[in-house]
């Protein structure tokens, strides 16, 4: 059996269930709400410039493409 702890995929998946949980018990969002979009971004940030450009996009560039990471 191959272990997919590390894989960004289930990274995500585990991320967006917790906060999930969390925005529910917090009253923030309905037992029916879908607030993530069906899968999503799963690139691997290699450098610190790769993170840099990830977190300017999240703050700031949100609707925009995504930046390369070459």
């Amino acid at each position: 059996m191959v272990n997919n702890a590390g894989k960004p995929e289930r990274m995500m998946d585990s991320f967006k269930a917790y906060s999930t949980r969390a925005l529910r018990n917090a009253g923030l969002i309905g037992p029916e709400a879908k607030p993530w979009s069906r899968h999503g971004s799963t690139r691997y940030l290699w450098t610190d410039e790769h993170i840099a450009k990830a977190v300017e996009y999240v703050i700031n560039g949100q609707g925009g493409e995504l930046p390369e990471f070459d």
